[in-house]
This record gives structure tokens, sequence and C-alpha cells, in this order.
């Protein structure tokens, strides 16, 4: 289960600061190096997307973007 590459989902997840509301969120493993996990997590949202990009199934990729 805990191999590189693999997708974890967690239902809910709680932060550990305590301070955000438990949510479910997905983490993939990049790698494991003497039983020490290197993970990330990917965002569940799209509410970060500006309204003029073109929204398909899967990433979304804009390289001539300005974020402000």
């Amino acid at each position: 289960m805990y191999t590189a590459g693999n997708i974890l989902y967690f239902t809910p997840f709680y932060f550990p600061d305590g301070g955000s509301a438990a949510k479910n969120k997905y983490f993939i493993i990049l790698k494991i190096d003497n039983d020490i996990g290197i993970i990330a997590s990917l965002p569940t949202t799209k509410e970060h997307i500006p309204d003029f990009i073109e929204k398909k199934h899967g990433c979304i990729n804009v390289d001539n973007i300005i974020m402000i």
C-alpha cells in the first residue's frame, strides 16, 4: 500500500493545526526511503481556477498566466 506512485484517499482528513474543518483529501506517495515516506497533497477544489480558463477533466496547465 505504501509504495511510490500510490494515491491515498482520506475521508475525512483532519488538519494537524486543528484550524481548518476536516475534509476529504488525496495524497500521492512520491518516495519511500528507509521506512520514511515522502508524500504530496493533491488539491481537491477548483475554486482558484479563473473563469476564463477552460475546465476539462484532469490537470489544468496554463503556462502564460499571471496570478495576483
